[in-house]
C-alpha cells in the first residue's frame, strides 16, 4: 500500500470524531503495534 501516513492519520481523526473516541483509540493503539515503524524498501 503506497499511501501517505499523514493522510491516513487525518482520515483517522475524522473517523475518531464521528464514531466515538474510546473504540477508535483502542484500534489506533493496536494498529500502531502491528504496523512496522520503518517502511519496507523495495
Amino acid at each position: 500500500m503506497n499511501v501517505d501516513p499523514t493522510l491516513l492519520r487525518v482520515i483517522w481523526i475524522f473517523i475518531l470524531v464521528f464514531t466515538g473516541v474510546v473504540p477508535s483509540i483502542i484500534i489506533y493503539i493496536l494498529a500502531a503495534l502491528v504496523m512496522p515503524s520503518h517502511p519496507v524498501k523495495h
